[in-house]
């Protein structure tokens, strides 16, 4: 399977570029492009005043002179306006810029160019990230200068997609603040357009940039949240199982940011489907199922810093901190419930017994001292078990705990309550 995927990737790496002779028209000169939108694009203020968006569109057919091609490829095409616009002055038109949507048919000339990478080591390989969005040439145009033409091309579902997600912008534009809104927009629906170079690079600086990239953990809050209402709701597990992998693929759906958050739905499609099964969970099975999947699909995401970073994180968690639980905190946690109860003794270890015993005869000696106060009966057994709980849950959360020291080079350990183990001491890797 291994050397069957390495050929995959060479193999898949020499294939051609769909509408890759678009690029013969990439050498300056002015063409006349018939093309339609494929993802729309939020309006912005411009770096020298007016506005701009930046969409994706497929080419329908390319004029150049009186020479019409019929290609289709893939173009990012940025579009902006000036603050004031002779054409539009004269039409008495408010405002040239408009937002585009998703199956409208656009004519406007405009001058391609090809995606190149920049030929520092380890520099991001934007060209490479062009392609695997079906993007091979770029290019700008005014406004002004595109002019719609009738019909419509695309798919009904893409364009409720897209209207269903400008729609959750704009509603958020009403609720907060310029700044705050930006924020939201990459947070919650995945949309960076209103993000500011500043901002993006504080966060980068601070390492917390992961919180305005939609990714699996958006996936992860979501599921909790509607696995434990439908629970709440008195449904059967499958029910709610099923409800749940409905409602994270329609937000994988709506928010459209690629592999990150489908792989992060695969895993917990599998990881709920064993329960219909009657099988016992494990973690690492779902997380190696999803990514042998994916490496079915496409054995090239391998090599992606992303695929290696999540599937890296999860594998830490399931093998190294999960395990540690089992062993240390989680029969304490089992064991802290149904205090009260004497019966409830004897399905626990002996040391977790001593413990609720230990617990119930303190609940009784504070009584027995709060008695004097006359307003104090008795201090419940339950809230010394919250208590309990409450440390042992500090005590989890610390226990796989990354640091991460400011530099060109970030060493990653793994510490557990301050002691290195597993090995996990220095694992080195480079800025992205």
């Amino acid at each position: 399977m291994f050397f069957v995927g390495a050929l995959e990737i060479q193999l898949r790496s020499s294939m051609p570029l769909r509408g890759g002779e678009i690029l013969a028209f990439a050498d300056g000169r002015e063409t006349l492009v018939t093309a339609h939108v494929t993802k729309e694009g939020e309006i912005r203020a411009g770096s020298y005043g007016g506005s701009r968006q930046s969409i994706d569109i497929e080419t329908e057919e390319i004029r150049d002179g009186g020479i019409v091609r019929p290609i289709q490829a893939g173009l990012r095409l940025g579009v902006y306006s000036k603050e004031s616009d002779p054409e539009y002055e004269e039409s008495g038109a408010s405002s040239p810029m408009r937002v585009f949507r998703y199956g409208e048919r656009l004519r406007f000339p405009v001058k391609l160019r090809a995606p190149r990478n920049f030929r520092n080591p380890g520099a991001f390989d934007y060209q490479g990230y062009l392609a695997d969005n079906g993007i091979v040439v770029l290019g700008s145009t005014q406004a002004a200068k595109i002019e719609v033409v009738p019909g419509f091309a695309g798919t009904r579902v893409a364009a409720w997609r897209d209207r269903i997600h400008h729609n959750i912008v704009r509603k958020i534009h009403r609720l907060w603040t310029p700044d705050d809104a930006a924020l939201m927009d990459a947070a919650v629906i995945g949309e960076g357009a209103f993000l500011t170079p500043e901002t993006k690079t504080d966060f980068q600086r601070s390492g917390t940039y992961h919180i305005l990239v939609v990714s699996g953990m958006n996936v992860s809050i979501l599921a909790y949240v509607v696995f434990w209402v439908m629970r709440r709701c008195r449904l059967g597990d499958g029910v709610a199982s099923v409800l749940t992998v409905l409602l994270c693929a329609g937000y994988a759906f709506v928010t459209d940011v690629g592999p990150p958050v489908w792989r992060a739905v695969l895993m917990l499609t599998v990881y709920l489907g064993v329960r219909l099964l009657y099988r016992e969970r494990s973690m690492l099975n779902a997380l190696g199922a999803a990514a042998l999947a994916l490496m079915v699909a496409d054995p090239k995401v391998f090599l992606g810093a992303s695929f290696q970073l999540t599937f890296l994180a999860v594998f830490l968690v399931a093998a190294i901190a999960v395990p540690l639980l089992e062993r240390t905190s989680q029969p304490y946690v089992r064991g802290l419930r149904h205090l009260e109860s004497v019966e409830f003794d004897r399905t626990v270890l002996p040391r977790v017994t001593q413990l609720r015993l230990d617990l119930r005869m303190i609940a009784g000696r504070l009584a027995r001292f709060l008695e004097k106060w006359k307003r104090v009966k008795q201090v419940p057994v339950q809230v010394l078990g919250l208590s309990a709980r409450a440390i042992v849950s500090v005590y989890e959360l610390f226990l796989c705990r990354p640091s991460c020291n400011s530099g060109w080079r970030c060493p990653w350990r793994i510490t557990f309550i301050g002691r290195r183990c597993w090995g996990f001491r220095r694992m080195r890797w480079r800025s992205l």
